[in-house]
């Protein structure tokens, strides 16, 4: 409410807000490495045959993440020549899916010596395993409201 409130005024942001906001952002950026590391390991492990160590993964899953954003950023630009404003649709990234797909795909070959299409599996293992979690947490959710109103 106070930063829509600062926002609509077009005040200076408080150095109180913006602290807050960058310690949020930071640990929800470490958090989200974090399970997107773990998820990266299993699908190596199901999908590629890979063992593949944390550290190793890590650093694998920061750099993915680093290079699929800078991706993403240029193919904006090259649409649409600007970052997007408020409230306008960006297909930027639904066209940019097949070169960042194939991208990512020839990083982790890379990384962990995998043909291509081993590392298109991988890819897609990411993909599934976190559908598979995200079915999961909705049928709990809804499982559980579905007792609370019993």
């Amino acid at each position: 409410m106070i930063a829509s409130i600062v926002l609509l005024a077009k005040a200076p942001l408080p150095p109180a807000f913006i602290a807050v906001f960058l310690v949020v952002f930071l640990v929800a950026f470490v958090v989200g490495l974090l399970i997107f590391t773990i998820v990266l390991r299993a699908s190596l492990k199901w999908f590629g045959g890979v063992d593949a160590e944390f550290g190793h993964s890590l650093g694998t899953a920061f750099l993915f993440v680093l290079l699929t954003t800078i991706q993403q950023i240029l193919f904006r630009f090259a649409f649409y020549g600007n970052l997007p404003e408020r409230g306008e649709v960006d297909f930027s990234g639904l066209f940019g899916f097949p070169v960042v797909f194939c991208f990512q795909a020839l990083f982790l070959g890379a990384r962990y010596e995998l043909s291509f299409l081993k590392a298109c599996l991988v890819n897609v293992g990411i993909v599934l395993i976190y559908i598979a979690v995200f079915v999961i947490i909705f049928v709990f959710a809804f499982g559980v409201m579905s007792i609370s109103k019993s």
